[in-house]
């Protein structure tokens, strides 16, 4: 609950207010770390989880990052690593397009949802809020993205790419013309 999200961080250090400050923002964006994991998780995997969110704002560019693909890369093999990680992702990903005031801005978290449901099925239940998210948030990419949801979820996700290939991927998602 956002309750407890708020109260996993020193709790006993933080004044009621900031807790309730961390509780109101617990699904919405922030360009900074999350302290613990936004669904419950085994600890070894809440550590995991907050890694992978590291990895998602270095590849947004709101934290710095040399090769921003690298950083996609390592979010989606810490998936594969770590299916037990997999709702946690889509979570995080969908907490950052809510309220999305960042200088970043919301395509990097877009393209983030794209590699994702490409490489794997977000799991049950969550395919549920991956699909009524797209449909009320993603405009015009709406039908895309539910689509690569259906395929990821009937017929299994693509291979990780390598950080090179990235790139290629989301322009043919996106269906631009790369240069030759």
């Amino acid at each position: 609950t956002p309750n407890d999200f708020a109260c996993a961080k020193l709790q006993a250090k933080l004044s009621r207010s900031v807790r309730q400050e961390l509780a109101l923002g617990m699904l919405k964006h922030t360009s900074k770390p999350i302290h613990t994991s936004l669904t419950e998780l085994h600890p070894l995997f809440a550590k995991e989880a907050t890694s992978a969110f590291k990895c998602i704002l270095a590849y947004a560019g709101e934290r710095p990052a040399p090769f921003p693909q690298a950083m996609a890369l390592q979010v989606l093999q810490a998936a594969s690593d770590s299916p037990e990680i997999i709702p946690e992702i889509y979570l995080q990903i969908i907490k950052q397009l809510q309220a999305n005031n960042g200088r970043a801005g919301t395509r990097p978290y877009w393209d983030m949802l794209a590699l994702c449901l490409m490489s794997f099925a977000p799991g049950a239940g969550i395919d549920d809020i991956v699909h009524v998210f797209c449909l009320r948030e993603a405009g015009q990419d709406a039908g895309q993205l539910i689509s690569l949801l259906h395929t990821v979820m009937y017929d299994g996700g693509q291979p990780l790419p390598a950080a090179e290939e990235i790139l290629l991927r989301l322009t043919a998602f996106r269906g631009e013309r790369t240069r030759s």
